[in-house]
């Protein structure tokens, strides 16, 4: 009987400490959870203010864009006014060098001598 005493009160103890060891593991568990919560709610306020910071600059790109919705009208437009300019400048060129070979041309018959 005393052998069946001991082993219950063995029992107890070996129960009671588990018992103790596991409510341990449980609170540091806890407060290791808390910690992380605790960053994780950190991280996601920064990723916020990030995401606040991007849909801003997405709207400024939104009013750049539709500022220059008309801009490949307005390249069309300059394309057809230098085209026309280098047209004319091409022109110009090549007249005057018609002109020099008119030039040249009447002043090497006659060798200077005037009719």
């Amino acid at each position: 009987m005393i052998f069946m005493n001991t082993l219950i009160a063995v029992s107890i103890i070996a129960a009671v400490v588990i018992l103790a060891l596991v409510a341990v593991y449980l609170i540091l568990t806890l407060v290791q959870l808390r910690r992380t919560a605790r960053e994780a709610e950190e991280f996601l306020r920064s990723l916020n203010q990030d995401v606040k910071k991007i849909e801003n600059l997405g709207e400024q790109i939104s009013s750049v864009v539709s500022a220059f919705k008309n801009v490949p009208f307005l390249f069309k437009i300059l394309g057809g006014a230098v085209s026309g300019l280098a047209g004319f400048v091409v022109s110009r060129f090549n007249l005057r060098k018609k002109d020099k070979k008119t030039d040249s041309s009447s002043s090497s018959c006659c060798n200077g001598e005037k009719d």
